[in-house]
């Protein structure tokens, strides 16, 4: 989840819109599993809607990852490079703070001051810090990553290194795990035992990668797609998307498998589809008021989403009341819209904190360096009186 990258100059408001819409989407597919989605027998034309919408908010970390591919796809090796990595782990530590606390203050499973550093430091005093382990990951590799891009010599060797991670890291997510004879005859359709593997699977885990490269090239070569023929595309896609895992996983519970994760082939045709949608809108009459306001929402959601998690643990009780699985999803949208205001809202108590922090910082920084400048002036200049009196 890129925090920065944009000058105030040059901000394009509609990565502002992806990151903000990303988050939303993240609050949202979050829903599903605090309402005990997961255990629910996969039939019926609610769940097959309820699939469905589970699919496309699945674009959520991929909208980020590809929002970073597109902001630092020219960032090169240097120590200034890797010192903007600070402001990401200020937020990652202020917001796991912000969790601890309510965590051993209004919980019944304190972690204590062990427990508290011992998740401060494997990511997970804030339960959704697992982006950041896997951003300052991608953070580190990033210049290298842009050297490889760089060193491709036209725009078929680009897609050519999408292609192969799209089918190392993609494809198998289906191939794998999905016996397709069986949507024709009673056949159990997945199957995660790995006795169908069509392709190699090992490399699963890159597909980071394949997000941030996409976000590269959508970066250089601008694509261009209709808004009408975006939408039909999107609509098709999600459908499609839908109905096949609602049949993959008919009459059954819901299984996770690597067929309902961030790397099924789905999910990236719909991720590249919403992020087209944003960049390729017409902004050119939007309020400048407007702008500032989605580029301040825009730096607070990195911060908005580490410490959702606190808002889910205050909301959703009161949704589990209600005995039906099903019925509980009436109240998603008032519930994902609360979370959302409530954690870009601590988000900007945590933001104003970390400004204060730094402008302090810097305050003290300035005096001590004055000091030091000082010091220096007056040795010389004692210096310089010695010799003249030596002389």
């Amino acid at each position: 989840m890129q925090s920065g990258g944009q000058t105030a100059k040059k901000r394009d408001p509609a990565l502002d819109l992806v990151r903000i819409f990303a988050l939303i989407t993240v609050i949202s597919v979050h829903f599903f599993l605090h309402t005990d989605w997961y255990s629910q027998e996969v039939a019926g034309a609610k769940m097959l809607f309820l699939v469905t919408m589970r699919q496309f908010f699945m674009i959520c970390v991929p909208l980020f990852i590809v929002l970073t591919g597109y902001l630092m796809s020219r960032k090169e090796l240097s120590r200034g490079y890797y010192k903007k990595i600070g402001h990401t782990i200020a937020i990652y530590i202020l917001a796991s703070l912000a969790c601890l606390l309510y965590r051993n203050l209004f919980t019944p499973n304190p972690l204590g001051l062990q427990g508290s550093i011992s998740g401060l430091f494997s990511f997970s005093a804030a339960p959704y810090g697992w982006y950041i382990e896997m951003y300052i990951g991608l953070f580190l590799l990033v210049p290298f990553l842009n050297l490889i891009w760089r060193n491709l010599k036209n725009k078929r060797q680009q897609l050519a290194l999408i292609g192969t991670l799209v089918l190392l890291s993609s494809l198998p997510s289906i191939f794998n795990v999905v016996n397709f004879q069986g949507f024709f005859t009673d056949e159990k359709i997945l199957n995660t035992t790995k006795n169908l593997q069509l392709l190699p699977d090992y490399w699963a885990c890159l597909y980071p990668f394949m997000y941030y490269f996409i976000g590269c090239y959508i970066r250089e070569h601008r694509p261009k797609l209709k808004i009408r023929t975006n939408l039909i595309c999107l609509i098709i896609t999600l459908a499609a998307s839908g109905i096949f895992v609602f049949m993959a996983l008919h009459h059954q519970a819901f299984v996770s498998s690597s067929l309902d994760g961030h790397s099924n082939p789905f999910v990236v045709v719909l991720t590249i589809l919403v992020f087209l949608f944003f960049t390729n809108l017409n902004y050119s009459r939007v309020p400048a008021k407007v702008n500032r306001t989605l580029a301040y929402l825009s730096s607070l959601c990195l911060g908005a989403y580490l410490v959702s998690w606190i808002f889910d643990d205050i909301f959703y009780p009161a949704i589990l009341e209600n005995p039906r699985v099903l019925n509980r999803f009436w109240m998603m949208p008032i519930t994902v819209l609360e979370i959302t205001i409530s954690s870009l809202f601590l988000s900007a108590i945590l933001d104003r904190i970390l400004k204060t922090l730094t402008s302090i910082y810097t305050h003290f920084r300035k005096r001590i360096h004055k000091r030091r400048s000082l010091s220096k002036t007056l040795l010389v200049m004692a210096t310089i009186y010695q010799l003249d009196q030596s002389n």
